[in-house]
């Protein structure tokens, strides 16, 4: 396979708050319902199920406050680092 990206996960130093900035700040990456698109997305878990579970359910799947999922899309690679860069210096 060639031309492929990949999905990681990141925990960022802060809470629930950090999180939501650091996506907040980005200009190429956007929430979404799904990792599954073109374009980088960005899911921040706490805040799509904060009404559907727990914390101690969350706990116990290890999706803490600042737990933040990316599906690298295909923009330019040197766009992404320099926006998430940008990004976290905010947070």
């Amino acid at each position: 396979m060639s031309g492929f990206s990949g999905v990681m996960s990141v925990e960022l130093r802060g809470g629930y708050e950090t999180a939501d900035r650091f996506i907040s700040s980005l200009k190429f990456g956007s929430y979404a319902a799904s990792l599954g698109g073109v374009e980088t997305l960005l899911v921040h878990p706490a805040a799509m199920w904060g009404d559907t579970l727990t914390d101690a359910q969350r706990s116990a799947m290890e999706v803490g406050e600042n737990l933040v999922r990316i599906s690298v899309g295909l923009e330019d690679e040197r766009d992404l680092i320099d926006d998430f860069s940008q990004a976290l210096d905010q947070v």
